[in-house]
């Protein structure tokens, strides 16, 4: 399994995957009205659902002294934020979907916290939206800046995700 960890590194790989998104679609002078990015961060947790409920959920609700604590006892736990707005530099709103989870590496069944970004234009403004090659770059540059900020939100600026 290889590991992006650094923003840079990510940074890189969406360069790369973009260019081969913009050369295809000036070659072929295709039209796209929507766009969209997903990443993905993993890391290895003894107990990943308590890391999140630790993180997220009000002390009440996770007490392990309590009958009353809804959390109490959890195993996995999943948290999924989603928000519209508007990036600078972007000039149109996007989708930003968050999706904290626990779960198993499927190599060795290993307990992993999985953090998933999905940043796209509003599929309401499909027909209404035609995005250059240009525009591509722009948008993926752009949303991989907005996911490493909002990553640090979520964890914080020394986080190990």
């Amino acid at each position: 399994m290889s590991t992006v960890d650094r923003p840079h590194d990510v940074l890189q790989v969406v360069r790369d995957c973009s260019e081969i998104i913009e050369n295809c679609v000036r070659e072929n002078k295709l039209t796209v009205g929507r766009l969209g990015m997903i990443l993905v961060r993993v890391v290895k947790h003894d107990e990943p659902g308590q890391v999140l409920i630790d993180r997220f959920c009000a002390k009440w609700a996770r007490d392990p002294d309590s009958t009353d604590a809804p959390f109490r006892h959890s195993v996995d736990f999943q948290l999924h934020n989603h928000k519209r707005y508007s990036p600078k530099n972007l000039g149109f709103q996007i989708n930003s979907w968050v999706r904290c989870k626990s779960g198993n590496l499927v190599a060795d069944q290993s307990r992993i916290l999985i953090f998933e970004q999905d940043l796209n234009s509003l599929a309401e403004e499909l027909n209404d939206r035609r995005f250059s090659a240009d525009d591509i770059r722009a948008y993926c540059e752009t949303a991989v800046v907005e996911a490493q900020s909002i990553l640090e939100l979520y964890f914080g600026r020394d986080h190990d995700i």
